[in-house]
């Protein structure tokens, strides 16, 4: 039908709104309006008495309770709210995120919605009027978490880890410090048998208080932002300060062998000779590395794992077996001996392989050694066998000890080499010897024949006496 432009217009006197004369319409829909300060969209108004005027937004809308490392950061697992009240309000509602709907509010004050995910959150709230009308929103986001953070136990340093292991948490360390892995807004609580002892922001927890002997436990206690905690599994430690008893061996032997008291599992004899530094022995009953033919002292003690080590006991040790064997001592710097069927020095330096166990009254005619997988040098015959390299062998007449010299043909890195001995009766000994490291362009300190210590004296052929550079 055709509508009078006049009966679509309105006229507003104070709070009052009218139609032109003549209209039977109560209530208009006002598209959009601002009517006395207030906006009106999509509404319809009543005609013809006191226009209800919308209550005002909340004064605020702020969390209950923002848990966690700070109180103004919005990361809370709290999602509680705090509502202040609207001007002209009778009942409340609010919506979640963007959602169009509104859900009624039975608690004017405050707020718990239900059913929120972990994430960022959007609330609104808003009231309404005796009439119906609503007012404006108020909104919030915050970050709600309540998820507690991965933790994984404290691990002990490898400086605060002593003895032999950095890894077996066995320690005489006075103190602790522990490793621990963190988000940057979290921090971490160190316990030892469930008391705090120690708080950080970083990845390190020091235990400040020294430990008695025994078994502790730690766990870290790790806090997020929102104030979610995690307890970690235990990690033990043995603090272990006691000075184990010095070694006293039970007896020794002449080919050697050392015989000390038996040890718990967890300590560990080690040992040194002249000359050389401690090292760890294989087990209670052994022959130290490194002795020489004839008396040795060597120095024992008692380490455990947590690192304490017990005072210096020592034996004197006679090496001299009964029947021939030998020590390899490696390039110690002399030069006797070439790389050919000479007995003449060439520059390089040669194995030394020491010889004990001898008879003084036999003597000796022809030595050869063989190594294992290639070599032979031999010493004695006027003419050196064909493939072979000439050995040099120093003996003092009568004495039970000798030294062979001869010129390495490759890169040791520690074979065997077999060493036999030919008596002057023709009966003959033989004997092992585990190698060493050598290297055959290695430049001598010494040519010709050398000033031995001890018993060792030059037997050989005149050209040994007389070195000469080639």
């Amino acid at each position: 039908r055709t509508i009078d432009p006049a009966e679509m217009s309105l006229t507003w006197g104070e709070n009052y709104a009218s139609t032109p004369p003549g209209s039977a319409t109560a209530n208009a829909l006002v598209i959009a309006a601002h009517i006395n300060g207030s906006e009106y969209v999509d509404t319809f108004l009543p005609l013809g008495k006191a226009l209800s005027l919308p209550p005002t937004a909340p004064a605020f809308l702020h969390l209950l309770n923002d848990t966690g490392t700070s109180a103004t950061d919005g990361i809370t697992q709290d999602p509680r709210l705090l509502i202040g009240p609207a001007v002209g309000a009778v009942s409340y509602e609010y919506r979640l995120g963007g959602s169009t709907r509104y859900l009624p509010l039975s608690n004017p004050a405050q707020l718990d919605p239900q059913g929120l995910a972990d994430g960022l959150v959007q609330i609104s709230v808003r009231a309404r009027n005796a009439d119906g009308v609503a007012g404006p929103d108020a909104t919030l986001q915050f970050v709600l978490d309540r998820t507690g953070p991965a933790t994984t136990p404290p691990a002990l340093d490898r400086a605060s880890d002593t003895g032999a292991s950095d890894s077996d948490r066995i320690t005489r360390a006075r103190q602790l410090t522990f490793q621990v892995t963190l988000e940057p807004s979290e921090r971490a609580v160190l316990e030892r048998d469930g008391v705090p002892v120690a708080t950080a922001a970083s990845g390190s927890l020091v235990d400040p208080n020294p430990l008695n002997d025994g078994t502790s436990v730690y766990r870290v206690r790790r806090f997020d932002a929102a104030g979610n905690q995690t307890l970690s599994e235990p990690t033990t430690v043995r603090m272990d300060r006691i000075t184990p008893t010095t070694p006293v061996p039970i007896e020794t032997n002449r080919e050697g062998v050392v015989r000390l008291p038996e040890l718990p599992p967890d300590e560990r004899y080690d040992y040194r000779v002249p000359g050389g530094f401690f090292q760890p022995a294989p087990s209670s009953t052994f022959t130290p590395a490194g002795l020489r033919f004839g008396l040795n002292r060597v120095e024992f003690r008692t380490s455990d794992l947590a690192g304490n080590i017990s005072q210096i006991g020592s034996a004197d040790i006679l090496l001299a077996p009964a029947s021939p064997t030998g020590i390899w001592l490696g390039q110690d710097g002399r030069d006797l001996v070439g790389p050919t069927s000479l007995a003449v020095p060439d520059g390089r330096v040669d194995i030394h392989i020491a010889v004990g166990g001898l008879s003084p009254q036999r003597r000796i005619r022809l030595v050869e050694v063989r190594g294992d997988g290639g070599g032979r040098w031999v010493f004695g015959p006027s003419v050196t066998p064909a493939g072979a390299w000439h050995a040099a062998f120093l003996r003092r007449p009568g004495a039970t000890t000798a030294d062979l010299y001869f010129q390495p043909d490759r890169i040791e890195t520690g074979r065997l080499f077999t060493v036999r001995l030919v008596y002057g009766d023709g009966s003959e000994a033989q004997f092992v010897v585990q190698g060493g490291r050598a290297e055959p362009r290695r430049p001598a300190t010494t040519l010709g024949t050398p000033q031995p210590a001890g018993s060792v004296a030059m037997r050989g052929p005149r050209a040994l006496r007389r070195p000469r550079h080639r």
